[in-house]
């Protein structure tokens, strides 16, 4: 099962390719896969192949020999390639052709760091050389309408590696404002205390015996350290994570 998303309306030029024809570049180091992949694409006359290479080195250099009017639709980038990998054609031609449709079809199934990486780096699809042929033409023709394609088990572990991240950034800011509380010199954890309370600057200062000045110098350090603006802002750190009792 697939999962497609349409995040953007068609565009012209797209429905223009999609009527006239989907120009594909191959860039794999295997032959025999190529050889394949080829067959299959040529068995729908909509589909034509008009490059291919053994990897991103290899891309490069007979992409300098394409007239302009040949440039491919679409890329079918392979991951695990010798030279010039997968990661790098994507950025490569992201960079130097930002409105060329890139399909990863690659072993890797299983790879939520690989399927990530390449999301970020702009890919339109994810799909695995167990694809049934019908699904990757089926994919081509929908990443030239500006939609996504990606397998639903890829699409899950895109969902779990999110989860995880935001989990992991949490747990972050969490262990780094703890940290920071547990080495605040005696007096500013004073301060810090007291700015959770209803007193007022002046009211603190008396009961610490500082003056107003002092509580100012301590308010600028305190809210640069926690990374906040306001008096609230800190207070709502620091009880949300158990540092201070009301």
């Amino acid at each position: 099962m697939f999962i497609h998303v349409n995040y953007h309306i068609m565009e012209q030029e797209g429905l223009t390719n999609a009527l006239n024809g989907i120009r594909v570049g191959l860039v794999d180091d295997h032959c025999l896969f190529r050889e394949g992949i080829k067959s299959i694409l040529r068995e729908t006359p909509e589909f034509e192949v008009c490059m291919e290479a053994e990897n991103g080195k290899d891309l490069i250099k007979k992409w300098e020999q394409l007239p302009r009017n040949k440039y491919p639709d679409v890329m079918l980038v392979d991951i695990n390639m010798p030279e010039m990998d997968g990661f790098q054609t994507v950025e490569w031609l992201r960079k130097n052709y930002p409105n060329i449709k890139i399909a990863v079809l690659t072993m890797f199934n299983n790879s939520s760091e690989k399927a990530v990486r390449m999301v970020k780096l702009g890919v339109d699809a994810y799909l695995t050389k167990d694809t049934d042929p019908e699904e990757i033409k089926n994919s081509l023709r929908l990443i030239m309408q500006n939609k996504t394609s990606f397998p639903s088990e890829i699409a899950n572990l895109l969902i779990e590696s999110i989860r995880d991240s935001n989990l992991e950034e949490k747990q972050g800011k969490e262990f780094r404002i703890k940290k920071t509380f547990q080495t605040l010199p005696t007096k500013e954890s004073q301060v810090a205390r007291y700015f959770c309370s209803e007193l007022t600057y002046s009211e603190i200062a008396e009961k610490l015996a500082y003056s107003t000045r002092a509580i100012e110098t301590f308010r600028v350090n305190l809210f640069q350290k926690f990374q906040v603006t306001t008096r609230v802002g800190l207070a709502v750190l620091l009880i949300k994570y158990n540092l201070v009792e009301i």
